[in-house]
């Protein structure tokens, strides 16, 4: 059985640069990482634009050169099971 999944990219378009940074369950949960990276890395987006064409949506935060991709794929394997907690700085979890 096949279950749709939302995979984002973020592409650096100055070097062709395109990195994954993770797949998740719904369009909500992936915007949420988005977020939270920019969060912990105490960053602030000029902006948040968000451009759907069909089963990709482009992510626009500022300088024009960098955007998020959130790609709706269907998938037939399970996605890994995922708990978040935030660590105190210094911290290490083994």
């Amino acid at each position: 059985m096949t279950k749709k999944v939302y995979t984002v990219f973020w592409e650096n378009k100055l070097n062709g640069e395109l990195k994954q940074h993770g797949t998740f369950k719904s369009y909500d949960d992936a915007v949420s990482a988005i977020k939270a990276w920019w969060e912990l890395h105490e960053y602030q987006p000029e902006k948040f634009k968000e451009k759907p064409n069909g089963q990709v949506t482009r992510i626009e935060y500022g300088h024009r050169d960098y955007i998020y991709k959130i790609v709706e794929r269907e998938i037939e394997e399970q996605l890994p099971k995922t708990t978040y907690r935030q660590m105190k700085q210094g911290q290490i979890d083994d």
